[in-house]
């Protein structure tokens, strides 16, 4: 029996012993696990910015690197996000034909920035309205303010002067803005605008249209697509505006949408702007002289090559004085003239009494009959009046994305159709 006992006090102790090592091996395993989540954690908090930061890189590389493939083919919203992942923030301005702080615009740039998440976005205004012409004074304010797109309000222009006058200073701005994307946006048609007009002013907008595409010139020709939208309504000019020729808030508003439009999904040429690595492509923009401001240079003589040379001027020979012949009075000479007597030829005349009256017949005044005026009737068809062009306002997004590649606009704005001379139709 105490052999037995032995053993089992061996066995029990044994025993003891195994469950002591495995439970200190247990509870060492269970502090090693627990440590190690206690890193991961402390690890991830303190990583999170850092690891947000190279996505972040990535993203902006990549979009950088598809905007770059595209470039004389993106929209003015993805140069916006080009300029802010190359340069943390973007500047934008209006300049020319536009109200200082509109309030259209304000709201446009507002949706922008929250639809792109533009969260430092400076605007500002520069207005010419109150001046007849673009001085170079206000080209030096918008120079100071070093914007990255410039939204150039133009004027309508219906000569070639006027026209030049466009085109100079945008080239005054792009000399001094090399980098910036200079976008030029006619106006809404005014009331100006007549059927004997029309022609005259869409002329304007044409040349105006050729030109910028000769020079590479980015466009928005908000004046032809609200003109589509007058012929589609089949309205005139004159509904735009109220009886005291303001713009009708309809108008402003349909004019806000066109623009945030354009600017989100028309597609145009960036080379000439920002580029991150490389230089934008130069605007060579020849303005043409007219004959009637060339001036004309005086003739001027050619000089002798040295005044040491000496100019030999043959001498005239001396010829004897010619004498002039004496004056002399002619002698006066009467000529006798032979009167002739004529005969004389009697005429008969018939004697008139005193109291003879010669009779005159007077013809009987012709009266017109009356004819009958013809009754005005009604009109059986009276033609409506046009409806209001009712603009749709823009949905904006609750969530903003900021995009990895430039956005393709799900209805891009088609480029305006070829203009014609004669727009009786509208």
């Amino acid at each position: 029996m105490k052999k037995k006992e032995i053993a089992i006090v061996i066995f029990l102790g044994i025993l003891t012993l195994f469950v002591i090592v495995a439970g200190l091996r247990y509870r060492g395993e269970q502090r090693l696990a627990l440590g190690k989540t206690d890193y991961e954690e402390v690890n991830q908090t303190e990583l999170f910015e850092e690891r947000q930061l190279k996505q972040e890189k990535k993203k902006r590389a990549k979009f950088l690197a598809a905007f770059d493939d595209k470039r004389e083919e993106n929209t003015v919203a993805d140069f916006l996000q080009y300029v802010k992942y190359a340069k943390g923030d973007t500047n934008v301005a209006f300049y020319g034909q536009i109200e200082e702080d509109a309030k259209w615009a304000v709201d446009n740039m507002t949706q922008l920035a929250k639809e792109r998440a533009f969260t430092e976005m400076e605007t500002h205004y520069v207005s010419t309205i109150d001046s007849e012409n673009e001085n170079s004074s206000a080209v030096e304010s918008l120079v100071a303010l070093k914007p990255d797109v410039v939204f150039y309000h133009t004027k309508l222009a219906n000569t070639d002067n006027e026209i030049d006058e466009i085109f100079a200073t945008y080239a005054s701005m792009k000399d001094s803005l090399p980098e910036a994307l200079i976008v030029l946006v006619t106006q809404i048609p005014e009331p100006s605008e007549a059927e004997e007009d029309e022609s005259i002013y869409q002329e304007g907008i044409k040349e105006l249209m050729d030109l910028s595409l000769e020079y590479k010139i980015p466009v928005f020709n908000v004046h032809d697509q609200i003109i589509e939208q007058l012929q589609v309504k089949k309205a005139e000019v004159s509904s735009l505006y109220d009886e005291s020729g303001i713009l009708k808030p309809e108008t402003v508003e349909l004019f806000k949408n066109l623009i945030l439009t354009n600017i989100k999904e028309l597609k145009i040429d960036t080379r000439t702007a920002y580029i991150l690595n490389g230089e934008p492509a130069e605007v060579d923009i020849v303005i043409e002289v007219y004959p009637d401001e060339v001036e004309v240079e005086s003739e001027v003589l050619p000089e002798p090559e040295s005044e040491s040379e000496e100019v030999i001027v043959p001498e005239m020979e001396s010829l004897p004085p010619v004498e002039e012949p004496a004056y002399q009075e002619e002698e006066s000479v009467e000529v006798e003239e032979e009167w002739i007597e004529q005969p004389q030829v009697e005429t008969w005349e018939p004697e008139v009494s005193d109291d003879y009256e010669e009779d005159t017949w007077t013809p009987p005044a012709s009266v017109p009959a009356p004819q009958p005026q013809p009754e005005s009737k009604p009109d059986p068809d009276p033609k409506p009046e046009p409806e209001p062009v009712k603009p749709v306002p823009p949905v904006q997004p609750s969530n903003p994305v900021v995009p990895e590649e430039p956005v393709e606009p799900t209805n891009p704005v088609p480029p305006p159709p070829p203009l014609e001379s004669d727009w009786e139709s509208y």
